[in-house]
């Protein structure tokens, strides 16, 4: 199987005030997302659930897409606390990881990759939401798998 991951930073342009840049990046984030056989949705388990973290909720919910939440920077007893009250963004169970330790990482991947179909030798993108918006432009990785 081959994919291709599609980073968009930041999602606060999902906000229904989002103006300029902000604006860019979700325009360009709901692209890939409609192309996307999944999405997954990075948020700062520290943090919380953000309004626009729920506006990207709501979207994500109504493309019908297979939508997994990772709730990233778990480290310790706290974090797992703070992962366990991102339910209330209705996308289902928070997938405890940490980027900057690798926890949870291969867990997640295994599901979000289980929820890919088929495509023979035509790698189609997984929408990757999060992080802070550090730039207009993608990151892209293709993963063969």
């Amino acid at each position: 199987m081959e994919w291709t991951a599609v980073r968009r930073a930041g999602h606060r342009g999902w906000e229904p005030d989002a103006k300029g840049l902000q604006q860019l990046v979700a325009e360009q984030a709901s692209v890939a997302m409609r192309t996307a056989d999944a999405v997954i949705l990075v948020v700062d388990a520290g943090v919380g659930a953000t309004t626009a973290d729920e506006a990207a909720a709501r979207i994500l919910l109504r493309s019908g897409k297979p939508v997994f939440l990772a709730a990233n920077k778990v480290d310790n007893e706290k974090g797992e606390a703070d992962a366990a009250a991102l339910w209330s963004l209705g996308l289902g169970e928070p997938h405890a990881v940490s980027a900057m330790h690798g926890r949870g990482v291969a867990d997640l991947l295994d599901q979000v990759l289980a929820a890919l179909p088929e495509v023979g030798s035509r790698p189609r993108p997984a929408a990757v939401r999060g992080g802070w918006p550090s730039s207009a432009n993608p990151m892209s990785a293709r993963v063969r798998c």
